[in-house]
């Protein structure tokens, strides 16, 4: 299973790194919402955690562009 961690701080990444080695989980860490959007092209990782107070600046750009690549799941 590979997660992905999205957070802007690195000592949270610092804080989930040393628990997810040391029970074998596959991990990536990005920092950006572009970041976020170039692993998700190229893989799909199962489950996602992620910062809640990425500041808006730095999604505001990225939501205005449209993905198909994102379409509703049903």
């Amino acid at each position: 299973m590979k997660i992905l961690i999205v957070d802007d701080q690195e000592l949270v990444f610092q804080s989930l790194e040393k628990f997810l080695i040391d029970h074998g989980y596959d991990f990536t860490n990005v920092y950006t919402v572009t970041d976020v959007v170039k692993i998700l092209n190229t893989s799909k990782p199962n489950p996602i955690t992620t910062d809640t107070n990425i500041p808006a600046e730095a999604t505001k750009n990225q939501s205005k562009k449209e993905d198909k690549t994102f379409k509703k799941r049903k």
